[in-house]
């Protein structure tokens, strides 16, 4: 009996080692992972700056391609978790989105922060710009009347508490 669990000893290493190496080679996948998406940053910025920018009609091909790259970005980077909030966000526009995600991603990467609400503010800010910025002469956007909203929210001092109330509810 004592020779046969001697004999099984290499047997139960062979198997604690391959399980270390493959648990080793696992965190090196995500290390590589993480990497790769860090020597994005700097190009996200620049994809997230030329979207808060310009006007959605002004270069759409380019505006809507540099969306993508901000959106396939955010899906898979692990250093951040984008949170999605109906409350927050607007989805009748894909432009207006746009500049809601750049403003998240934008804030997430020049700040290094993975705060829900502070991500959300930064959107929400970047849309209130966007809007201000373009209302006068060319909006005639469907999510009008939300952004207006979140501008008297601001404007009355109550934007932060909403969203963090929104954020809490995960």
């Amino acid at each position: 009996m004592i020779l046969t669990a001697m004999a099984l000893m290499p047997v139960a290493m062979q198997a604690q080692n391959e399980e270390n190496v493959e648990n080793e080679s696992k965190k090196y996948e995500a290390m590589v992972e993480a990497a790769k998406y860090a020597e994005q940053e700097a190009n996200v910025v620049k994809f997230a700056d030329f979207v808060l920018s310009s006007w959605v009609k002004e270069k759409e091909e380019v505006k809507m391609a540099a969306i993508l790259e901000i959106m396939n970005w955010a899906k898979g980077t692990p250093a951040y978790t984008f949170g999605l909030y109906d409350e927050l966000s607007v989805y009748k526009e894909i432009g207006l989105f746009g500049v809601y995600l750049a403003g998240m991603v934008r804030y997430c990467i020049l700040n290094k922060d993975n705060d829900s609400a502070n991500m959300q503010e930064a959107a929400i800010e970047s849309m209130i710009a966007y809007y201000t910025r373009f209302s006068s002469e060319k909006w005639n956007g469907k999510d009008k009347k939300k952004i207006r909203g979140f501008i008297a929210k601001r404007d009355a001092g109550t934007l932060r508490p909403y969203i963090e109330q929104v954020t809490k509810k995960e």
